[in-house]
């Protein structure tokens, strides 16, 4: 009966000292926390987590060091992240997604809005380097954390129009384009030029080689993917004048143009619209089409054109 008495007060007296083990590592991972001495302090919360995890005594101290753990992968994908280690910060935040899911919920959503920075800025370096591959996965990676990511939407649509992924690419600015949200204001002014310098080298390469039918293809392909889609109906109708399709133009025009966003295409649309009745010997309707051409480089033909057609 002594034998089993001090059996059972020797395995207290390990627990005890075990307990006090865990204590001390923790209180070295504070320690270094404290001094921002974040690697360390990575270190003694995770081995505290690892050899605390199944015991219900030390369920507490456990828990608290998961939290510490969580913060402290955050300040180090900071700290990575600031020194341009991109790969690093990166892989600290899949780390602290990890942790955070078991010990601190609420620093999922941070470690999330960290990762679409950092691959904002490292999709960016990649982008300018014409790294367009690696920038694409890069760009893909942070919209899967912030899908409505304006920067990154537009970051990927121009490494997709520069790597000759046009549709992809003019799908993703149009998105950029449409967002009302008053902070974006300089993004979508941005994305409309871009749209028109992409849309106009794209279809300037088309027209110097008469390739209409490609022009159409490219069209119903954005079509296909987005019926109301102003670019594709824009494009479509300039094949069509290309082809001298001028019943087609006629029955597409005027839809094409009250799609458009921008002021110049919408103008665009009913100019190509009134050269059409205009070769069909409508000038009735040439001459209502051509005065809703308000803006852009062809006000002044339009313009010249009603003259014509009242004389």
């Amino acid at each position: 009966m002594k034998k089993l008495i001090l059996t059972v007060i020797a395995a207290m007296a390990s627990m005890t000292l075990w307990a006090q083990d865990l204590s001390a590592l923790y209180n070295e991972g504070a320690a270094a926390f404290g001094k921002k001495d974040f690697a360390t302090a990575i270190a003694k919360f995770a081995e505290v987590v690892e050899l605390g995890e199944d015991s219900e005594d030390a369920e507490e101290l456990v828990d608290n060091a998961g939290k510490n753990l969580s913060i402290c992968y955050l300040k180090m994908a900071v700290l990575n992240a600031k020194q341009q280690k991109f790969d690093e910060a990166l892989d600290t935040c899949e780390k602290g997604i990890k942790v955070s899911k078991e010990h601190n919920k609420v620093q999922v959503n941070k470690f999330k809005s960290l990762i679409a920075s950092i691959c904002q800025a490292k999709g960016a370096a990649q982008l300018n380097a014409k790294e367009y591959e690696g920038a694409a996965e890069t760009l893909k990676k942070g919209l899967e954390c912030r899908p409505a990511n304006v920067k990154l939407q537009s970051l990927l649509a121009r490494c997709l129009c520069d790597s000759d992924h046009f549709v992809e690419g003019m799908e993703l600015y149009e998105k950029v384009a449409k967002n009302d949200d008053p902070k974006y204001a300089a993004d979508v002014e941005q994305a409309k030029k871009d749209m028109a310098l992409y849309t106009n080298n794209q279809i300037a390469k088309m027209q110097a080689a008469s390739d209409f039918d490609g022009m159409l293809s490219m069209a119903e392909s954005m079509l296909a993917k987005n019926a109301e889609s102003a670019l594709g109906l824009n494009v479509r109708v300039q094949a069509y004048t290309g082809k001298k399709d001028f019943d087609k133009v006629i029955e597409l025009a005027s839809a094409a143009a009250e799609a458009q966003i921008d002021a110049e295409d919408k103008s665009q649309m009913y100019f190509l619209l009134g050269c059409a009745y205009n070769e069909k010997k409508m000038p009735e309707q040439a001459v209502a089409a051509f005065s809703k051409v308000n803006a852009g480089p062809n006000v002044q033909n339009a313009q010249q054109a009603i003259a014509g057609l009242k004389k």
